[in-house]
């Protein structure tokens, strides 16, 4: 008797656990779904289904392939391949019944149950709204760039080293000057002048203003650069 009122306590036991993870798995916000080796969905949570404007009944048996964007049909067999060798991992684009095309992110393992055909157990979730956040963001960062180097203005980002980031075009027209306005020749007497006195390039620059090392034009281009380095 009491061997039977343990064994009645284990089924009981049982079956609660599987109710609780029915229940789990029914009101996960993600995606949880098996399907055979052969891409037929065997099952799938109700909000998964839901999403995509059907009922878990209505994809249960049908292959998982009508439900992909019709591009990714070639690439829903390949996968197919591979997920028998144990996991696929990605990103893929699933259309709902009014034709949304959504992005899900997901990670799919094979199972092989000792009493039953070996099948697929997928977990996704719905990251359309992110990747819409990250194009939008791109797109405004892209405009404000655009704004930045049609400005007239020396623009520029550095990080909390002091390392520059990011400069716009007038700023890095303005900060190429020496280089095409001076020509090699004056350049090599500013390096020349770095070294000897064993100060810095900008010192240097500065300092030779005050010699007649560099021709009128050199000096007036080297100074012109260096009235915009102060605003720097």
């Amino acid at each position: 008797v009491r061997l039977n009122v343990r064994v009645e306590e284990a089924k009981g036991a049982l079956k609660a656990s599987e109710e609780q993870s029915q229940i789990l798995v029914e009101n996960s916000l993600g995606v949880i779904m098996t399907h055979s080796l052969g891409g037929e969905i065997i099952s799938i949570n109700s909000s998964a289904a839901k999403s995509l404007g059907y009922n878990a009944s209505e994809m249960i048996g049908r292959s998982f392939i009508s439900f992909l964007e019709p591009s990714l049909h070639q690439q829903f067999e390949e996968y197919l391949k591979h997920v028998i060798f144990g996991v696929e991992s990605g990103i893929t684009r699933v259309q709902t019944r009014s034709g949304e095309i959504r992005y899900w992110s997901y990670r799919n393992t094979l199972y092989e149950p000792s009493n039953q055909d070996p099948y697929v157990i997928g977990h996704a979730q719905d990251v359309t709204d992110q990747r819409e956040s990250e194009k939008s963001l791109r797109e405004r960062n892209d405009q404000l760039k655009a704004i930045l180097d049609n400005s007239p203005s020396e623009i520029y980002l550095k990080d909390h080293e002091g390392r520059y980031i990011w400069i716009s075009r007038e700023f890095e027209r303005i900060f190429n000057v020496p280089k095409r306005s001076l020509g090699t020749a004056s350049m090599k007497i500013i390096y020349k002048f770095s070294r000897d006195e064993n100060i810095s390039l900008l010192d240097a620059s500065k300092r030779i203003l005050s010699t007649d090392e560099l021709r009128l034009k050199a000096r007036k281009n080297l100074q012109f650069f260096l009235e915009k380095i102060e605003k720097w």
